[in-house]
């Protein structure tokens, strides 16, 4: 992909000055020409929109700024050749997830699903990371990351939880997404052995879009943090774009003061489920903290109670849902 061959030249001359240095007195034509010479090929276009996008990003997201003619990004680039200005203050304040996220955003595929009837939640979660994960959906080859997050019970829960697991799935585009569905892998593999497992009739699907609010430190395979799940739906009336901007630009920040967060997401669901119908839930915020005793101090802070006030003003309450999660890469961190 060509945007993805811009932020490769552009991550390699962040890295590499002696490299940059001759592409900055250049006009376009002459970079883009000696650029591919060194086996990165873009054009003009692809340039501008991988600058355009990093650029909104940063001022939305990182600076939390309107877009307009007084953000504080733009003094950045005055005095210098443009392509300093993007390798400087563009590509280089972000780290890889955040760029990935602009440019080339995976479908976040998130699958919640509970015991089949008669079935243990400990059996059901064995099952699934132990068998049903390695044996059968890992085999599906348009799968890049693949994760299995179990249910932590929490002081205090009581009766059958809604969910007891999440599957979470990285697709690169739809059109892989449509091809693992009819791959052999999934027919005669993963799809077929749901039964044995899972009330597979009361599971919900999401394709989201992963917007980062908190990088934290890099993740492990073997992870010993708990991440804390809410599934959220926007109040009635709420048009979707706004509940988005509302859930990103207001109240993600507020969710920054938890004391004791190390990382932070919202999923939100992606424009194409709504082309056939309403999504049960529109976004799923993922907070992850270092263990049990510290999500729990985080949920009963000032902040946490704030938050809860907050939360009232856009999404329905009756439709909020949480769970405390273990993570299981099955595949990954790393993408293959």
């Amino acid at each position: 992909m060509s945007k993805t061959s811009v932020v490769k030249f552009l991550r390699a001359c962040a890295a590499d000055r002696g490299l940059l240095a001759p592409f900055l007195p250049r006009n376009l034509p002459e970079l883009l020409f000696h650029a591919k010479a060194l086996g990165y090929s873009f054009t003009g276009e692809d340039l501008a929109s991988v600058a355009g996008g990093l650029e909104f990003y940063i001022i939305t997201q990182k600076m939390k700024q309107e877009i307009s003619a007084s953000s504080s990004l733009w003094p950045k680039m005055w005095g210098k050749p443009h392509l300093l200005y993007v390798v400087e203050d563009l590509i280089g304040s972000l780290s890889e997830g955040e760029v990935e996220q602009v440019v080339a955003p995976m479908i976040h595929q998130l699958i919640f699903a509970r015991p089949k009837p008669g079935m243990s939640e400990a059996d059901f979660q064995r099952y699934w990371v132990e068998v049903h994960a390695v044996k059968y959906a890992s085999k599906i080859p348009q799968i890049r990351r693949y994760m299995v997050d179990t249910r932590v019970p929490l002081p205090g829960e009581s009766g059958d939880p809604l969910f007891s697991g999440i599957a979470e799935i990285w697709l690169a585009n739809e059109e892989e997404e449509l091809a693992s569905l009819e791959t052999p892998e999934f027919l005669q593999g993963a799809r077929a052995d749901e039964p044995n497992w899972a009330a597979f009739w009361a599971t919900v699907g999401l394709d989201t879009t992963t917007h980062v609010l908190l990088e934290g430190p890099a993740p492990t395979r073997y992870p010993n943090w708990v991440k804390y799940i809410v599934l959220l739906k926007r109040r009635e009336g709420i048009p979707l774009e706004t509940f988005r901007r509302y859930s990103l630009q207001v109240h993600g920040p507020q969710a920054l003061e938890l004391p004791g967060l190390q990382r932070y997401i919202q999923c939100h669901v992606r424009d194409e489920l709504y082309a056939v119908g309403e999504s049960r839930f529109d976004a799923v915020a993922m907070y992850w903290f270092e263990h049990v005793p510290a999500l729990l101090e985080a949920l009963g802070s000032p902040v946490a109670q704030k938050l809860q006030t907050d939360e009232s003003l856009f999404i329905e309450t009756k439709y909020r849902f949480s769970f405390a999660m273990k993570e299981h890469w099955i595949i990954g961190p790393e993408a293959r």
